[in-house]
């Protein structure tokens, strides 16, 4: 993979959903192979968050999870900052949703609605939407 820079992981979070699912994992891999979290950039922490985001939400969406377990573990090192906040809280929804896949134990289910309610009092009432129609699509999966 090319050198990556601040402005092409922004590029790449950004049009991540245009590429496919085989695309985009290989894509993802080079770029956290290279990617130091002790070293990096808030900015440069906040695209691979984003990143992160974008492919485990697109995986959850059209039922690609196994093999998820590495990207969780990567975003767990993630540092919690104020920049990195919702990319957290959304990494967390995405996370609790993936285990309610395997098990489905409802208590994942009410973490992730926990999630919601703290993006809509936040003001967040778009975000606290997309997560609850990623909810409700995997409800749906399930039955």
């Amino acid at each position: 993979m090319p050198e990556t820079n601040k402005y092409k992981l922004s590029l790449y979070a950004n049009f991540i959903h245009l590429y496919d699912y085989e695309t985009s994992t290989a894509i993802i891999r080079q770029i956290l192979k290279k990617f130091d979290v002790k070293t990096s950039s808030t900015k440069e922490q906040v695209a691979i968050g984003t990143i992160l985001v974008n492919y485990l939400s697109n995986s959850i969406e059209t039922s690609h999870y196994d093999k998820l377990g590495y990207y969780f573990d990567f975003a767990q090192k993630l540092p919690i900052t104020t920049d990195i906040y919702l990319i957290k809280c959304s990494i967390a929804s995405l996370k609790n949703l993936w285990k309610y896949h395997f098990d489905h134990n409802p208590k994942y289910i009410e973490n992730c609605r926990t999630i919601v309610k703290t993006y809509n009092l936040s003001g967040l009432k778009e975000v606290g939407k997309s997560v609850q129609e990623l909810i409700d699509m995997e409800i749906k999966k399930q039955k």
